[in-house]
């Protein structure tokens, strides 16, 4: 090797390659690379990486790959790199030594999310033509501390331990359980959705079990008789054919079961899926999470030759564990997603507090639509159009989204949900989602805050800058629910009840005023100080009502 190159140490499968580097190294899966890695290590995109020299330095730059490139841990775009670092093409480790040094410590990490999570460490000398022996490292602890953000544990590895602490738990010449963890905590992270995760799973399955002709991963229903295919492959391409009598004995004892040579196996010379196929090998793993059994991994050879043993069903099994995890992690990713988008959903119209309260019941139900008493109220503003008319568009809307803004605040200290804004005015409700027994008097009070909050907005302006609000209040039924087509829907109420308010606001409220309805006046009682009006006939009604002004809360003094 010639003086002062660098040299790069990795390892494929049984064999320990170094590369001295040139002044320009291309690194990936692309046949044209520079060190060309097999297209069945994962993660590794075509053209993952590049290492150059500059001036004196040697800088790594992520060619744009999908799983990124990380430099002791940290995932990076473009490094310097120093003697003793350790990069990795996605979960895909490489040492880069300097030979000014003599010694480095190896830190080979699986990156989920920003950072690597899943490392082993050893310190070893370095010699110009030195190569990394994996089986050189020894396991002391099982794979333990599964969380939402580092779905693959942590596994601590010492090469002080003994290799008996190897074969404790995984039993005597597992080098392969490295690199399966390994890809595997990058296998299921990175995937985007459940079926890229399970793809992943097979494909990383193939590329350990290499005499495996097909694979399965299938879904069990709650009775444990009902199998769905969720991912295969197979060398035609063709559905595979399941025995059910190995996938029921394996549900049944809840553990993995090795057919080892189906053909002279006498437990299974009636089964016809077995008998009548050129199947020789059978493998089925249950998916066990928390006691359930959600579904399986099923994979067979077919050649005679190619016989599963220890080693075959200790990795499927392997994998059945994690990927129960990862499907039971993705069920909760997708349910606090679903969470999300219904918290903001209801964010648009309710409360903090009251959204709380919705989500934390976890029920829908309240959602839809239904026939319930409820208290509508309208406002809204006089005076604004005359203001904004002398105003730039974006002063206008700043101002209104104030305005509004204080409204709206008033309406949600009361537990009210915000229907809409129409022009510079607005329509909110009280009694749904959540039930309140006093839904109008909560009403009332939010109006005696609007009342405030415009007049707090009035105190430094000029007569001429100043703006009135008259609100409208009505109690009764109401369709209540998501209401629309089916491109668009608003949580929203109808009815007679919600155009008497209307009617209220707009024809019997003067500015600065509060109108209320009979019925909004028999809920509230005495608690308020209210002036009875004139019967009034109100648009698109026929008989008359008579409306009450409400002036103050006498408890408050108001």
């Amino acid at each position: 090797m010639t003086a002062g190159r660098p040299i790069l140490y990795y390892a494929v499968e049984d064999k320990h390659l170094t590369y001295e580097c040139d002044e320009i190294v291309t690194l990936g899966r692309g046949p044209n690379m520079k060190i060309s890695l097999p297209q069945e290590i994962p993660g590794i995109s075509r053209h993952h990486a590049t290492i150059r020299l500059e001036g004196s330095r040697w800088i790594i730059e992520d060619a744009d790959s999908r799983n990124g490139t990380y430099v002791d841990r940290t995932r990076v775009k473009t490094q310097t790199l120093q003697d003793g670092c350790i990069i990795h093409l996605g979960t895909f480790p490489l040492k880069f030594h300097a030979p000014q040094r003599q010694a480095a410590t190896v830190e080979l990490a699986n990156p989920v999310s920003s950072r690597p999570s899943v490392s082993f460490s050893d310190t070893f000398d370095v010699q110009p033509d030195a190569s990394i022996n994996i089986n050189d490292f020894s396991m002391s602890a099982p794979v333990r501390g599964f969380s939402g953000h580092d779905i693959a544990g942590t596994v601590e590895f010492d090469q002080a331990e003994s290799s008996e602490s190897r074969a404790r738990w995984f039993g005597p010449q597992q080098a392969w359980s490295i690199d399966l963890f390994s890809e595997l905590g990058t296998g299921l992270q990175v995937a985007t959705n459940l079926d890229e995760m399970l793809e992943n799973v097979l494909t990383l399955l193939f590329h350990q079990i290499k005499i495996a002709d097909s694979a399965v991963i299938l879904k069990v229903d709650p009775s444990g008789k009902n199998f769905q295919t969720l991912v295969q492959r197979s060398p035609t391409g063709e559905e595979i054919t399941v025995s059910r009598t190995v996938m029921n004995k394996a549900v049944a004892m809840r553990s993995s079961l090795l057919v080892q040579d189906a053909a002279s196996d006498p437990q299974y010379e009636t089964v016809e899926s077995l008998r009548g196929s050129d199947v020789t090998s059978v493998i089925c793993a249950p998916l066990s999470h928390e006691n359930l059994i959600i579904g399986a991994i099923y994979i067979d050879a077919r050649q005679r030759k190619n016989l599963f043993g220890q080693r075959e069903l200790e990795i499927c099994t392997a994998l059945s564990r994690f990927t129960a995890v990862a499907m039971d992690l993705f069920e909760q990713r997708n349910r606090v997603r679903e969470q999300a988008k219904h918290r903001e959903r209801l964010a648009r119209y309710i409360g903090p507090s009251v959204v709380d309260r919705i989500v934390a019941a976890g029920d829908d139900n309240n959602m839809l639509a239904d026939k319930e008493v409820v208290t509508v109220l309208f406002s809204d503003l006089r005076g604004f159009t005359k203001i904004a008319e002398n105003l730039p568009p974006q002063q206008v809307v700043d101002l209104l989204n104030g305005i509004f803004g204080r409204l709206t605040d008033a309406v949600f200290r009361h537990n009210g949900t915000l229907d809409k804004f129409i022009g510079d005015g607005m329509m909110a409700f009280f009694g749904a989602p959540l039930k309140l027994p006093d839904h109008a008097r909560q009403a009332v009070l939010a109006a005696q805050e609007m009342l405030t909050a415009i007049d707090d907005f009035n105190r430094d302006r000029r007569p001429d800058e100043q703006i009135g609000i008259r609100i409208g209040i009505n109690t009764g039924d109401v369709i209540v629910g998501d209401i629309g087509s089916k491109l668009r829907k608003d949580y929203t109420v109808i009815g007679d009840t919600v155009n008497v308010a209307s009617r209220l606001e707009s024809s019997v409220a003067q500015p600065g005023q509060i109108a209320i309805g009979p019925k909004t006046k028999i809920a509230i009682g005495e608690e308020f100080y209210c002036e009875e009006l004139p019967p009034v006939v109100l648009k698109g009604r026929v008989e008359a009502i008579t409306p009450f002004r409400v002036f103050g809360n006498p408890a408050s003094g108001g």
